[in-house]
């Protein structure tokens, strides 16, 4: 019998919002209220990240639904804000532990409501320069945090200002926030990191500010139950992937074969760092939902690359929805 080796492991998988915004920065909810919109909405995992103001919110978290603690800094060409041309980095850092409340920077946000952040803030350096960036993210690192680089299209940003980035573990494949719409699928990024041998994973976000932008783009975490250390655990190994509207059900390594099953989508898409892909489609345009790859040809081409080569796939519903794996490595794609 051959063996199987579970990419996304046979758990329950929890639709997620990792990047929103309170009324606390520049969202137009309170907390509560955005916690019951999420909830309305079908997540139950939410993680308010406002603006270069680090609070948690324990009291919000149920049984059924998990409060993550977070926050998003900006870093501007401009200073403290942008205009309209500026570069910018914007960074979410999500805590490993929910009662650390590390602030990098002891200023702007409601800052005046929150003293008792101001008195143990550190005052990093902000300037829009990647030597600063970098170790802003190495001390979020440090201190327990996972980093994910944000909306890199509308942040002005190309190939020179992210390929230096180092100590990622996620960038945004989709941020579905109003304001962004012509920045809803950054797949040349993820694939241009990824080759670069970054072990990132991608995010589906809302970016949520108000209501009706909440439900767009979400990530869907594979845990084994709904508490902090569980989740926390399952995003830094990569047991998730992101969607705007399809479900992969499984995706699995048997033998020389690659094999996802999915919700009905119209095709699936296998991509690489190198020349090679797929695409699985019906001839008639009929929905799939599943698939199988043979991935003998891969690995004998790519072979001299070792783990710089990966694969990842996505799938597209018929109406343009569509969901994605993160970039699995080489040797994750071997049985043994």
């Amino acid at each position: 019998m051959e063996k199987i080796k579970h990419l996304l492991p046979p758990v329950t998988y929890y639709k997620a919002a990792l990047h929103t915004h309170s009324n606390i920065s520049d969202g137009q909810q309170t907390p509560e209220e955005t916690k019951q919109t999420h909830k309305e909405q079908g997540y139950q995992i939410l993680c308010i990240t406002d603006h270069n103001i680090h609070i948690n919110h324990p009291e919000l978290s149920e049984p059924d639904f998990l409060m993550l603690t977070g926050m998003e800094i900006n870093t501007h060409q401009g200073g403290d804000w942008y205009i309209f041309n500026d570069k910018t980095y914007h960074l979410l850092f999500i805590s490993k532990d929910p009662n650390n409340l590390w602030q990098p920077l002891p200023r702007t946000g409601k800052w005046e409501d929150y003293p008792e952040l101001v008195a143990q803030a550190e005052n990093m350096d902000r300037s829009y320069d990647i030597a600063a960036v970098n170790a802003l993210i190495a001390r979020g690192n440090e201190k327990g945090f996972l980093c994910c680089y944000n909306h890199p299209v509308w942040s002005r940003q190309t190939y020179p200002d992210y390929a230096p980035l180092e100590g990622l573990w996620a960038v945004e494949l989709c941020n579905s926030c109003n304001n962004f719409a012509y920045d809803r699928y950054n797949a040349d990024i993820y694939r241009q990191m990824c080759s670069l041998g970054k072990n990132i994973v991608p995010l589906g976000t809302d970016d949520s500010h108000s209501a009706p932008n909440i439900g767009k783009a979400w990530t869907m975490i594979g845990a084994p139950d709904l508490t902090y250390q569980s989740v926390i655990t399952a995003m830094e190994k990569g047991d998730l992937y992101m969607s705007t509207g399809p479900q992969i059900h499984s995706l699995t390594v048997e033998g020389e074969y690659l094999r996802i099953t999915c919700s009905p989508v119209a095709k699936i898409h296998a991509d690489s760092g190198t020349r090679w892909s797929r695409i699985i489609e019906n001839e008639d345009g009929s929905p799939i939902t599943e698939a199988q790859i043979k991935l003998t040809p891969w690995l004998e081409r790519t072979a001299s690359l070792g783990d710089t080569a990966f694969i990842w796939l996505t799938v597209t519903a018929p109406d343009g929805t569509y969901a994605a794996t993160r970039a699995y490595r080489r040797e994750e794609l071997i049985t043994d």
